[in-house]
């Protein structure tokens, strides 16, 4: 199976907890899944173990401390100076070598039972959780504060609040927001149901997701429901979401209405599918999909 669609289908998973709570007064942190962590004050040796962790720590200015990132990631250009271990299986022989004082992990791609590995070895692990938006800017804001950088961090998570207020949708007269059917593949259609920040920036851009009421946080859709819905605009994430590339997966689809309009369009999957700093890229993206079929001025 290519990358992507491996990258897209582990995207999928996406749990409901928040991101975690901040530390308390002994300078204990409560991580995404209710664990106590107890980091050194602050970190100085971090590995990352996905890539929208590693886009955070370079957002709040951390990346000094990044001893090693996960193979996976290849932003921003700067992660090539860094040493790659594996995140799928964990590299536990590589975070012994590398003297890690912290292992940031996701719960949506991490394993979590390796939590149990990680405080047999004594290495602090804390695990981001994204459900939410919200729950990005919580870990933005989390990450400055487990490396010693809360003020660039609050001004980042800050900076990005502010530009996601700032989108506000301008709908044509009489037209009204455009349903939206977001499929991470054209041949098995997996998308995200309630519970999913890929929902609220559908929302954000100016439309109406398709999916945000199915209550599977991670649903493989039916025919019948996709004829149903019949959404003004299909949007996917990777080469194959065109009008073309849908008919051949999808060839009973030729009479729905985004199919018919040509209103097909594709996303740059790391805008999706890694929330962290370039979110609010993707809100913007979603926004220019829904100005090239006509729901948006200009």
């Amino acid at each position: 199976m290519p990358k992507l669609k491996i990258a897209c289908l582990t995207a999928l998973i996406v749990l409901l907890a928040g991101c975690g709570a901040p530390e308390d007064e002994s300078g204990a942190f409560t991580d995404g899944l209710g664990r106590t962590v107890h980091p050194p004050d602050p970190a100085q040796r971090v590995v990352t173990l996905a890539p929208n962790l590693t886009e955070i720590i370079f957002a709040v200015g951390a990346s000094d401390v990044l001893v090693a990132v996960s193979s996976a990631d290849d932003f921003p250009p700067e992660v090539e100076s860094i040493r790659k271990i594996s995140a799928l299986p964990v590299d536990f022989e590589a975070l012994l070598e590398l003297e890690a004082d912290l292992v940031l992990a996701n719960a949506q791609v991490n394993s979590t039972r390796d939590a149990d590995v990680f405080e047999a070895m004594g290495i602090p692990v804390y695990y981001f959780d994204f459900a939410t938006v919200d729950d990005t800017m919580e870990a933005i804001r989390t990450a400055g504060r487990l490396t010693g950088r809360s003020g660039e961090a609050d001004r980042v998570a800050d900076s990005l609040e502010t530009r996601l207020r700032a989108i506000t949708p301008d709908p044509r007269v009489g037209r009204p927001s455009p349903t939206v059917l977001f499929l991470v593949s054209p041949e098995i259609l997996y998308s995200f149901g309630s519970g999913s920040y890929v929902n609220e920036m559908i929302h954000a851009a100016g439309g109406i997701s398709a999916t945000a009421r199915i209550p599977q946080l991670a649903p493989v859709l039916s025919q019948e429901f996709v004829l149903e819905v019949d959404p003004d605009i299909i949007l996917g994430a990777g080469d194959d979401f065109t009008t073309e590339g849908v008919l051949e997966a999808q060839p009973g689809w030729h009479h729905l209405r985004a199919v018919a309009n040509q209103h097909v369009f594709s996303i740059d999957p790391d805008l999706m599918y890694r929330p962290g700093p370039r979110l609010v890229e993707g809100v913007e993206a979603i926004q220019d999909v829904l100005e090239q079929a006509g729901y948006l001025d200009e």
